[in-house]
């Protein structure tokens, strides 16, 4: 069976794109690969090992690994772009990686569900929309400590309760 973390994280590699575009086409090649005819719909290893009994929790770290280094490419890739210069220097370099990381894995569940490639494709491009700018940037990180200030509200009030 032929993996898309086998062949899709390749596009990453490309220095004929830009960063961005590296993403997009991995966006692209996933809803390509998840959607095949010929193979089971999704991503193994996406989906394995998410919910396993005690007694398979090796097959659960494994696959967790796994999807620790697709995360890692992803982040390496992000770091290149902005050692390039074309992504801010102040991007959440993690955070990014770690939000294209999830979204890499719900297309594999979205189409393990029945969902088609011109569906992962509009999944897609909204995920693109988040790609840090100049101006996202500043009104990114302006949200992300409200955010934070708001998660840490309703944890405090949960914690109490």
């Amino acid at each position: 069976m032929k993996l898309f973390w086998e062949r899709g994280y390749e596009v990453l590699d490309d220095n004929k794109l830009s960063t961005r575009g590296a993403f997009a086409r991995l966006l692209e090649a996933a809803a390509a690969e998840f959607t095949r005819a010929d193979l089971p719909a999704g991503c193994m290893i996406s989906l394995a090992g998410t919910h396993v009994p005690p007694g398979l929790a090796t097959v659960r770290e494994m696959m967790v690994q796994h999807r620790a280094v697709s995360e890692e490419a992803f982040a390496a890739r992000i770091r290149k772009g902005v050692a390039a210069g074309d992504v801010p220097a102040d991007t959440d370099v993690d955070v990014l990686a770690a939000y294209f990381s999830a979204i890499a894995r719900g297309l594999a569940v979205q189409a393990r569900d029945g969902a088609s490639r011109d569906r992962l494709m509009e999944i897609a491009e909204v995920a693109m929309r988040v790609w840090p700018g100049p101006e996202k940037q500043k009104t990114v990180k302006a949200r992300s400590a409200k955010s934070r200030r708001s998660i840490g509200a309703v944890s405090r009030r949960a914690l109490s309760n």
